[in-house]
């Protein structure tokens, strides 16, 4: 899988269009989340893209929002899960957040059904569950 990170300025609109068909697809098509999207933190965030010839198969961001690296809107096509993509993007996402923004913690609201994910990355949960678009999730750290 070939994995591209940018920011926001340098995303193609080819790019910036299937991103946000994939996030549409997952969010609004499957999971039936009513949020704005995109929104702002976009415009500010790093994007990373998980291809293989061609076509995205999963999504991710960071951004720095009150002193901490945020990541957010985690997604992998429907017939791309359970191959280890998200894992590999998030790992090299990880690395590139904390090469541009050293010294701040990582942190995200992951969705519970893919908490383990994020704890198999070295993420831990941080206090109790809450609602999120209609959906429990759990605030989670990198320490």
């Amino acid at each position: 899988m070939e994995i591209q990170i940018q920011p926001f300025n340098q995303l193609t609109t080819t790019q910036l269009w299937q991103i946000y068909r994939l996030r549409a697809t997952v969010f609004t098509g499957e999971q039936h989340i009513v949020v704005p999207d995109p929104d702002e933190a976009d415009l500010i965030a790093l994007h990373a893209q998980g291809r293989i010839k061609g076509e995205l198969l999963t999504y991710a961001r960071a951004f720095v929002n009150d002193d901490a690296i945020h990541l957010g809107r985690v997604v992998t096509a429907q017939d791309a899960r359970g191959h280890g993509y998200a894992k590999q993007l998030l790992t090299q996402l990880i690395i590139q957040a904390q090469r541009q923004w050293p010294n701040l913690p990582i942190t995200l609201d992951a969705q519970i059904t893919a908490q383990g994910l994020y704890e198999k990355l070295g993420f831990q949960p941080v206090g109790d569950q809450f609602m999120e678009a209609g959906l429990p999730h759990q605030k989670m750290i990198l320490p």
